[in-house]
């Protein structure tokens, strides 16, 4: 077991009707699993499966294909899928079905290098491969030695101020939010490598709060 699930114990389950759904925390990953996490991690970093492009720049290097990745990455991309983890986003969340989407699709390590940034944006809402509605991103960042002057914080727009929160990507901090149209966010411009593990789950009923199907909305 590489995750530390007592981290949930203090979390309050979301109201239905709240409009902003997030949780960041730090430790996620059990201490005595850290360092064979990261290890794992860069070993795992071969040959990317998706080079993502916005404006023809490349933002960011992606590595689905989960099979691939080492065995300790495995089991925690495992574990973070599990039915134990899944039940767990259903009750803070409040989401009756929930599924994580397939091998080789959008889950898995990201990898941003020097002088590239995410622009702002909310997440395309439909996965027409497997017919889910997106509902959850799971965000965990695997940066050590990570410093505020390297940047690539990530960002998002906070419902009722408006005004931007931003979350430094250091080694074992964790964003999990409810992906809809008041969750706009990016990350800053990265000045050194910058590494996650991002985990996209779905369900059957449209909780994106529109009614149409949409691709990424670019702000």
């Amino acid at each position: 077991m590489n995750l530390n699930y007592e981290k949930f114990d203090k979390i309050k389950k979301f109201k239905k009707n709240s409009k902003q759904k997030i949780i960041v925390l730090k430790g996620l990953i059990a201490k005595e699993s850290e360092n064979k996490i990261y290890k794992s991690v860069n070993k795992s970093l071969l040959l990317p499966t998706k080079i993502f492009k916005h404006n023809n720049k490349i933002v960011k290097y992606e590595y689905n294909d989960s099979n691939k990745f080492n065995y300790d990455l495995r089991q925690l991309y495992i574990e973070l899928n599990s039915k134990k983890f899944l039940n767990i986003l259903k009750k803070i969340f409040c989401i009756k079905n929930l599924y994580p989407d397939g091998n080789k699709l959008y889950s898995g390590l990201s990898v941003s290098m020097k002088n590239t940034s995410l622009k702002e944006h909310i997440d395309f809402n439909y996965n027409n491969k497997i017919k889910k509605y997106r509902v959850i991103n799971l965000l965990l960042y695997l940066n050590k030695n990570y410093t505020d002057q390297n940047g690539g914080k990530f960002y998002y727009r906070n419902i009722n101020s408006k005004k931007r929160k931003y979350i430094k990507p250091e080694f074992n901090n964790l964003v999990i939010f409810m992906t809809n149209k008041n969750m706009p966010h990016g990350f800053t411009k990265v000045s050194k490598k910058r590494i996650s593990l991002n985990i996209y789950y779905y369900s059957k009923n449209n909780l994106t709060l529109t009614k149409s199907k949409h691709k990424t909305k670019w702000l």
